[in-house]
C-alpha cells in the first residue's frame, strides 16, 4: 500500500487530537488523585503506585491514536508490518547511538531554562521508582504510543497535504505542546524535528521508537542515578572537559546526520520536488 493512498489530516486536526489527548489524560487522571487523597497516610506498594501511572498515561493515547487512524483512514497495524519487514539495521543502529550525544547538544538549551518548579519535579520522583513497571510507563509505553501518534499518524498526514518542511515543523511542534511544559516541550520540539526528517527518510516508525526509547531510557536510569541533584552533566565536569565533549557531539551528530542522509532514500513515495506544493491548506 502506497503512501499517498491515505486522505491525510490537516494542521487544525492534529491540534485536535493533542487537545483531545490532553483533556482523556486530565479526566482519566481524576480517580488516580482522589486514590491518593484517599490513601493519604497509609503506605501504597511502589508497583501499585506505577501501574496507576503507566494506565493514566496510555489509555488517552489508545483512545486518540483510534480517532487519528479513523481520521486518516490509514492501517497502523498493517503499516508498521510492513516497516518492520524493510528495516534498515544500519539506519536503526546509527540513530541509536547518535541519541544520547543529541541529549548532550540538547542540555545547553534546557539549561537556559528556569529550574523546574517543585509540582514537577515531585511529579517526576512520582514517577521515577525503580521498578520495571515504572520502566514501561516512562521508556516504553512513549516510545511506542508517542511515535504511533505523533509520527504514525499525524505527520504522515500532514505529509500528504503540505510541504514536507511544513509537516515535518508542525509535527514537532505538537510533539513538544502534547508534553504541557517548558521543559520537556522545548527539547521535544528539536528532538521532533531530527525523528520527523528520518520518518519521512525511512518512511518508518522504527527509528523513531529507538531514538525515543533510548532517550527515555536514559533519563530514566540518570534520575534513579542522581535524581533533582544533579540537572546537567556540565555540574558533574570540569568546564574544559565539558566544553570538549559538548564539541565533540556535535562532530559526532555532524557525523551521523551526514552517514544517514547518504544511507536513507532520497525520495520515498513522493514527488521528486522535496518542496511540494500544498494541496489542502488550514
Amino acid at each position: 500500500m502506497t503512501f499517498n493512498e491515505y486522505s491525510g489530516l490537516t494542521v487544525k486536526q492534529g491540534w485536535f487530537l493533542i487537545f483531545r489527548l490532553i483533556a482523556f489524560s486530565i479526566l482519566l487522571s481524576i480517580p488516580l488523585l482522589i486514590g491518593k487523597m484517599l490513601m493519604e497516610g497509609y503506605t501504597v506498594p511502589p508497583l501499585l503506585s506505577s501501574l496507576g501511572s503507566l494506565l493514566t498515561y496510555a489509555l488517552p493515547f489508545v483512545l486518540v491514536i483510534r480517532v487519528g487512524l479513523k481520521w486518516s483512514k490509514s492501517d497502523l497495524r498493517k503499516d508498521m508490518k510492513e516497516e518492520f519487514a524493510r528495516i534498515d539495521y544500519g539506519v536503526l543502529g546509527v540513530v541509536v547511538l547518535l541519541t544520547p550525544f543529541l541529549g548532550i547538544l540538547l542540555e545547553p538549551l534546557f539549561n537556559l531554562l528556569p529550574p523546574p518548579p517543585e509540582f514537577l519535579n515531585k511529579a517526576f520522583k512520582e514517577l521515577m521508582q525503580p521498578n520495571v513497571i515504572s520502566f514501561l510507563a516512562i521508556a516504553v509505553a512513549p516510545a511506542l504510543l508517542e511515535e504511533m501518534l505523533c509520527r504514525g499518524i499525524i505527520l504522515k498526514g500532514l505529509l500528504e497535504r503540505y510541504s514536507v518542511p511544513k509537516a515535518i515543523i508542525w509535527s514537532a511542534v505538537l510533539f513538544g505542546a502534547m508534553h504541557l511544559n517548558p521543559w520537556q516541550g522545548i527539547t521535544g520540539v528539536v528532538l521532533g524535528l531530527f525523528i520527523g526528517w528520518v520518518y519521512y527518510r525511512t518512511r518508518s516508525i522504527y527509528p523513531g521508537i529507538l531514538i525515543h526509547f533510548a532517550n527515555n531510557a536514559i533519563s530514566f536510569f540518570t534520575w534513579l542515578a542522581w535524581g533533582d541533584t544533579v540537572t546537567s552533566l556540565e555540574e558533574l565536569m570540569p568546564p574544559t572537559a565539558y566544553y570538549v565533549l559538548v564539541a565533540a557531539s556535535l562532530l559526532l551528530v555532524g557525523a551521523g546526520v551526514w552517514f544517514l542522509n547518504k544511507r536513507m532514500p532520497k525520495s520515498p513515495e513522493v514527488a521528486l520536488d522535496p518542496f511540494p506544493e500544498a494541496t489542502a491548506v488550514v
